[in-house]
């Protein structure tokens, strides 16, 4: 207890005797001098952590994207005013990477227009709308102005047909909010060139590019191949799905990368700063999706063909996949990329639950 005591002190006194006064510009010893390194000094790579208060331009967008929203087919039920859209959305950047955390609360007053009893109005109420919860999960409430049979058949309409299209342009903002924001370094940390052979657990992400990679990619010259399958379960519907595997914009957010996408057969695309690349063979949106798909690191000429197909059930998506022709030794790391730079990040931008059948 005494030599603990003791050291505790002198500890204490060293800091009373440290001086807290920093540097100035060219003060000082010459040997630690602080001096003004202009931009070559600044957050070189996104490896410090940089913040941006979105707040202001998250809440318009959510008013002026509300406003007047039509939250059924037969635009009988509609947003006829927002009441509240308030919080706070930051933009961080970290080791080249996008993160957003936003806290808001959004209350929307609607009118439904029924063909016996006019007009009844009502709310939806979005009391937290946040970045550690999925989309699917926001609790949101519903109220209407009127009581009786009529109060409750608009109430289930509002609260089926309602909330479903609140969802989807909630979805909407999270890819609006990317594309405004998020920033792609071409020195980022998803830009490492490492290749399959270094490591066959390597994400996605992480895989060169045509501009860096390290060797040049060797001919086909009858590569051994091996295939999978999988069934996800979605819980979003077949046609978000499909948008999220094939729309640019949707493709970037969540790849944090600038996707390009031809949507027609025959049409070309590229993924993770050109680490994927291909072309589609067949397209029918929210049925089926077949495409010609290879790693730039594959063999040169060597193209898989990745087929998806797109079912309506317990009221989500049955994604049935078939991956054929992927090269024997680049199997294990394909299927696991599927999941980690995929379905995850599907769920973690959009909100869309998956569960591996």
């Amino acid at each position: 207890g005494r030599e603990k005591k003791k050291g505790i002190e002198a500890r204490a006194r060293c800091r009373r005797g440290r001086t807290t006064t920093m540097a100035k510009l060219g003060e000082g010893d010459p040997r630690w001098k602080v001096e003004d390194m202009g931009e070559a000094g600044r957050n070189v790579s996104g490896w410090h952590w940089e913040d941006k208060d979105c707040s202001a331009w998250g809440k318009q967008w959510l008013k002026d994207n509300f406003a007047n929203l039509s939250l059924s087919e037969d635009e009988s039920l509609t947003v006829s005013e927002v009441k509240t859209a308030d919080g706070d959305v930051t933009y961080c950047q970290r080791k080249g990477r996008n993160f957003f955390f936003y806290e808001l609360k959004l209350k929307l007053e609607f009118t439904c227009v029924t063909a016996a009893d006019g007009e009844v109005k009502g709310t939806i109420d979005v009391p937290s709308l946040s970045d550690d919860t999925t989309i699917d999960e926001t609790t949101m409430h519903v109220t209407v102005k009127k009581s009786g049979e009529v109060g409750d058949r608009v109430k289930l309409f509002a609260t089926k047909d309602g909330l479903n299209a609140v969802r989807a342009k909630l979805r909407e903002f999270l890819v609006a909010l990317n594309a405004k924001f998020a920033v792609t370094r071409g020195d980022s940390m998803t830009n490492i060139t490492r290749t399959a052979k270094e490591d066959k657990k390597v994400d996605l992400a992480s895989l060169p590019t045509p501009a860096t990679s390290a060797a040049p990619a060797k001919k086909d010259e009858g590569v051994k191949t091996k295939s999978f399958r999988c069934e996800i379960q979605f819980s979003g519907p077949p046609i978000e799905i499909f948008h999220c595997l094939t729309d640019k914009a949707r493709l970037s957010v969540f790849s944090q990368s600038a996707a390009e996408m031809a949507l027609e057969e025959g049409g070309e695309f590229q993924l993770f700063h050109g680490s994927i690349s291909g072309s589609n063979k067949k397209v029918v949106p929210g049925e089926r999706l077949t495409q010609s798909w290879r790693f730039n690191s594959w063999p040169e000429g060597h193209f898989s063909t990745v087929d998806f197909r797109f079912e309506e059930k317990n009221s989500g998506t049955l994604l049935k996949m078939k991956h054929t022709g992927i090269p024997a030794d680049d199997l294990d790391r394909t299927c696991a990329g599927w999941r980690s730079n995929f379905w995850e990040r599907i769920r973690m931008v959009f909100g869309f639950n998956f569960k591996e059948l």
